[in-house]
Parts: structure tokens; C-alpha cells; sequence
């Protein structure tokens, strides 16, 4: 991908594998890159000890740890809870995943049911297919689907226990980096961080000030690298982005992405690409994601009642902005 840094602000980064990631910064005091939640965790603090980058790294690959539904991290994960032999029984969990399972419970109905963390069968049945370039049997669709609408996971925050109820198994991929970059910004607003750029996965982006207390420019360049879109005098707030331009198989004149509909069982979105901006990183990460299936009046409706800028991109059609966000489409 070609692109110009004409200004020292810019950051171009991709979501969910849409494009390439840029971080321009001159005169940082801390630049610092963990793997967590299989991927590139990246901050950038100005005026800030090491120390403060260390200590969030080491929450951040406990969390994801934690998360994990697909990797055995021990006991009191997600995984532990996924087990069959599980289902029904209370589960010991560490009070950072009690929280993030909760939190997930209630986004569950923020997003009118287009997310729900218990998907994780669908999503690996999808992500199977689209390898082999295949569409899967649609009674396994329909039974895994049963299932969701059958399963469910009860918290108990006071005892730090989960129980999970039904055959459908959790995923936390569309929460777990949002929720862990919302407790990096109010850990630097403890530490009196003001200036800050964090880029978790190239999906998860939450910044401060720039080094000089300006707002930073967000570019975001498509897959084939003929278009960006441009959002300008970004700070202090949080950005979630979801994509399907790489993430994604052509079956059957058709196309399908990595995000399953909760609703429908099928993985089939209706943009190439999905921003949304607000002061909640986890509300942000899970909405970007959730409006990647919603019609566009819905996704308004939703924005409108959680005080969330977004920004619709789709391959040949027209930008479609928020009135408080300032963005442009430009042909490369």
C-alpha cells in the first residue's frame, strides 16, 4: 500500500485485516508493542514512565488469557467454562472475566441482539468454511443456531462465579479488546496521562492528545489501496472498527465475512467497513461490530441512544458520516 505522512498526527491503521497499520509520532516516551487477544496490542504514551506500559501489558495478556475460548490458559477462563462437562456448574472466575461476561450480557441488549458472546460455534464453523471456500450444511447452521437462542450464562459478580446453561458455547472476541482498552484509559487518566495512543489489533483504537495537546487524523485505506476514508481532529475518545474486505470468501456469486448474524446464523454483513466512535471502547467494539449487520435506520437509532459517532464505508457507494464526525472519502 502507498500512502504519504505529510502530518506528524496521522495515523493509518486496518481493521479486522482491511488495511495496512501506521503509527507516525515524533518524540514519544514510551512506544511499546504486547501480544494479546492474537494480536499486535500497540501503545505510544508522551510524557509517561515505562512502567505505565509495562503494567498494562501484563493486564493485557492476563485478560486475554482469561478470554480465551479456543487455548487452554488454565483454570477460571472462558475455556474452562466452555467445557462440556461444565455446562450447569459454577465456574470460578477471576473478577476481571466475571466483569467482561457481564458487561457482555448487557451489550447483548444494547445492540438489539446483533451481538451475543454465545456464538462461539457458529464462529468457528464459519471461519472453517470460508478457509475451504464452502458454505456450510445449513441444518448444522440451524441446529447451532437453536442452540444459541437456547443457551445462556448467568454471573455472579459478589461470588466471581460464571454458569453456563445450554449446548452454545462463549466467544468474547467482539468485547474482550474493547473492555481491556477502556481499563488502559482510565488507568492512564489515573496516572495523569493526558497525550496517548493505544492500537489494539488494529480494531480497538483509543487516543488522548497528541504530544502537543492537538487532536490526531485517522486514515483508514481499503484493501485494494484506490480508496481512504479520512476522519479528522480525533481526541480523547475511542474508535471501533469492523471490516470484511479481507476476511472473506466469494461462494456462489455471493459474499461472505468472518461476522456471524446472531439472528440469522449467516455471515454475510452489509458494508465493507464499520467505524464508530464514543467514550466507552467496549460499547465502541461491540457496536462497530454489530452495525456490520444492522439496516442503517436501525444502526441510527442505536448510535442516537448511546451518543455514538459512526461512519459506514461500502465498496462503490457513497460515504455515509455522522453529523458529529468529521469524514471524507479520497480516491487514492
Amino acid at each position: 500500500m502507498r500512502y504519504s505522512l505529510s502530518k506528524k498526527k496521522t495515523i493509518l491503521l486496518g481493521a479486522i485485516g482491511l488495511f495496512s497499520l501506521s503509527l507516525v509520532s515524533c518524540g514519544s516516551n514510551v512506544s511499546q508493542s504486547v501480544y494479546a487477544f492474537d494480536t499486535a496490542c500497540i501503545f505510544k504514551l508522551f510524557d509517561a514512565e515505562h512502567a505505565y506500559a509495562d503494567e498494562l501489558g501484563n493486564y493485557l495478556k492476563k485478560l486475554s488469557g482469561y478470554c480465551d475460548s479456543y487455548h487452554n490458559y488454565g483454570e477460571n477462563t472462558v475455556y474452562e467454562i466452555n467445557k462440556d462437562e461444565n455446562e450447569g456448574k459454577p465456574i470460578k472466575v477471576s473478577s476481571e472475566l466475571a466483569d467482561v461476561l457481564s458487561e457482555a450480557n448487557i451489550f447483548t441488549y444494547s445492540s438489539n441482539g446483533y451481538f451475543n458472546p454465545m456464538m462461539g460455534k457458529l464462529a468457528l464453523l464459519w471461519k472453517d468454511c470460508l478457509e475451504k471456500k464452502m458454505l456450510p450444511d445449513n441444518e448444522e447452521v440451524k441446529t447451532l443456531l437453536e442452540e444459541v437462542k437456547d443457551s445462556h450464562y448467568e454471573v455472579d459478580l459478589m461470588k466471581n462465579t460464571v454458569t453456563r446453561f445450554g449446548k452454545a458455547k462463549i466467544d468474547l472476541g467482539g468485547i474482550a479488546k474493547g473492555y481491556s482498552l477502556r481499563y488502559c484509559n482510565e488507568y492512564l487518566k489515573e496516572k495523569n496521562v493526558p497525550s496517548y495512543l493505544l492500537n489494539f489489533g488494529k480494531s480497538s483504537v483509543s487516543v488522548g492528545t497528541y504530544s502537543d495537546g492537538g487532536p490526531y487524523e485517522v486514515a483508514l485505506t481499503d484493501h485494494n489501496g484506490k480508496q481512504k476514508v479520512k476522519i479528522s481532529a480525533i481526541k480523547n475518545t475511542s474508535l471501533g472498527v469492523s471490516g470484511s474486505t479481507e476476511q472473506f470468501a466469494e461462494i456462489g456469486g455471493n459474499k461472505y465475512t468472518h461476522i456471524v448474524n446472531p439472528k440469522t446464523g449467516e455471515a454475510k454483513a452489509q458494508y465493507d467497513m464499520v467505524c464508530v466512535v464514543g467514550e466507552d471502547p467496549a460499547l465502541d467494539d461491540v457496536m462497530s461490530t454489530a452495525f456490520m449487520l444492522v439496516d442503517l435506520d436501525e444502526a441510527k437509532t442505536i448510535a442516537k441512544k448511546y451518543s455514538l459517532e459512526y461512519v459506514f464505508y461500502k465498496e462503490g457507494s457513497p460515504l455515509i458520516s455522522s453529523d458529529g464526525i468529521h469524514a471524507s472519502l479520497i480516491e487514492q
